[in-house]
């Protein structure tokens, strides 16, 4: 299994809203395209200041699957979310495989 884990660090005071966004509209539009077979909102909780910090997962049943996301979607992710929070959410993303 693959997992693309999306960090976010946000400014507090938007913090809410960047989640709502994440779970009412990203997280149904990955579903809508049937883009990944799981979808997990996280948050962080290691280190200072991380109170604004967390992490939108994404569970691919394979690398095919991960590749199609990466290719058709994922850009569109992160320039929806640049757009609707400029230079207040910062996003870094990983990738892990389970083993």
């Amino acid at each position: 299994m693959i997992i693309y884990n999306l960090t976010l660090v946000s400014l507090p005071e938007i913090q809410s809203e960047v989640l709502n966004e994440i779970k009412k509209n990203y997280i149904p539009g990955l579903q809508e395209n049937r883009h990944g077979s799981s979808y997990k909102v996280m948050r962080i909780l290691s280190g200072e200041g991380n109170e604004s910090t967390f992490a939108l997962q994404i569970s691919f049943d394979n690398q095919d699957n991960y590749i199609s996301f990466a290719g058709n979607y994922e850009y569109i992710l992160l320039e929806e979310i640049q757009k609707k929070f400029p230079n207040q959410v910062m996003p870094f993303a990983t990738l892990l495989e389970e083993l």
